[in-house]
């Protein structure tokens, strides 16, 4: 039995994962490389998705209830299942840093200019420690209540740049060279789609151990169909100048206008942002202070909340100089770093417990 004692229902499940894969992509196009093609490759990259999540959902139900770090132990004994945990919790730390070095990037870009980067950075910080010290059940709790919310603004403002349309921004199809092609859909399975592989911390706690993989499947297919949406109203919308823009979802909807009376709603995409990015940055926080205390046989890993918190913080405003240098890494090196965690991980971990056969009846491993 793990740390966390608190149980989530399917649903909850459902719309964590929708909110988590929601998260910074809201701002960004996944597979955006691709140009006017990016729908398409996030359609491909969807499909490599669907992928990793087998391999954790698999990796869940050989060991059901068992905390993830439990799992390491079980695979790869005392010493190396700790090595492993701390890579794999490295990862999730970082992509956490990550999470708030965009945060700081556009609220320091476009709203909160002259707002001091710490001051934005440290403010998620402690909104999102306060959460995740409570816990999984309260987490899943904010999905539940914030998620209809962005859905819903976000389809508002889909419906408001329908008439703004232009069917000749999506021509020419598939006029990039292929090899471009599959690295902007490899792209769009990385990020969004395998950063869920954090959701091996968290299926412990699903009250229905048997359903991983619907919960899984489930949350990539609806993320993805936002995200398409998305990627059409800002091709639509932008045609080919939407690779000239750090935020082109900010962008095109800047380019609503009904009647000179309903303008500047914007702001709209700025707060699904905060909310699904405040939910993503709460969850990795969750996951590596709850794994952190796992692994180092703590009694409790609430107390870890806020200095792994202002750690991430510090991390996050070291991370690049710039905006381009996170934008370059994002495009040019992320695809790569990150499969040895969201793939290469779960993935070794699964093969050997099958060669070994693990978990053994009995519950010996």
């Amino acid at each position: 039995m793990g740390l966390e004692q608190g149980r989530i229902s399917a649903t909850q499940l459902t719309m964590l994962i929708i909110s988590f894969l929601l998260g910074t992509t809201l701002l960004f196009s996944p597979g955006g490389v691709a140009g006017r093609d990016s729908w398409i490759a996030l359609l491909v990259g969807m499909v490599e998705g669907l992928l990793f999540a087998f391999i954790y959902a698999t990796l869940a139900v050989r060991f059901p209830g068992r905390p993830l770090i439990q799992v390491f132990h079980s695979v790869y004994g005392s010493v190396g299942g700790k090595v492993i945990a701390l890579f794999f919790l490295g990862y999730l730390f970082h992509l956490g840093s990550l999470v708030l070095t965009n945060f700081s990037f556009f609220f320091n870009t476009l709203i909160l200019i002259e707002t001091p980067s710490a001051v934005i950075v440290f403010s998620i910080v402690a909104i999102s420690v306060y959460a995740a010290r409570h816990g999984l059940e309260v987490v899943a709790r904010c999905s539940q209540v914030l998620l209809p919310f962005a859905l819903f603004f976000f389809i508002l403002t889909f419906i408001l740049l329908i008439k703004d349309f232009r069917l000749e921004h999506f021509q020419p199809v598939l006029a990039i060279s292929a090899k471009r092609f599959f690295f902007a859909a490899h792209s769009a399975a990385v990020f969004p789609f395998g950063e869920s592989v954090g959701f091996l911390l968290a299926l412990p706690a699903l009250s229905d151990p048997e359903k991983p993989w619907k919960c899984l499947l489930l949350g990539i297919i609806i993320s993805t169909g936002v995200l398409l949406l998305s990627a059409l109203r800002n091709t639509g919308t932008l045609g080919i100048l939407q690779d000239i823009f750090f935020f082109p979802s900010f962008q095109a909807t800047r380019q609503i206008n009904v009647g000179q009376i309903l303008t500047r709603v914007e702001i709209l995409v700025a707060v699904n942002f905060l909310a699904m990015g405040f939910l993503k940055y709460t969850f990795l926080l969750y996951g590596v202070i709850l794994g952190t205390a796992e692994v180092f046989g703590l009694r409790e890993y609430r107390i870890l909340g806020y200095p792994v918190g202002i750690l991430m913080g510090i991390l996050s405003l070291l991370n690049f100089a710039g905006i381009h240098e996170n934008f370059e890494f994002l495009e040019k090196v992320y695809p790569f770093y990150a499969l040895p965690f969201q793939v290469g991980i779960p993935l070794f971990t699964l093969i050997i417990a099958m060669i070994r056969k693990l978990p053994r009846e009995g519950g010996e491993t």
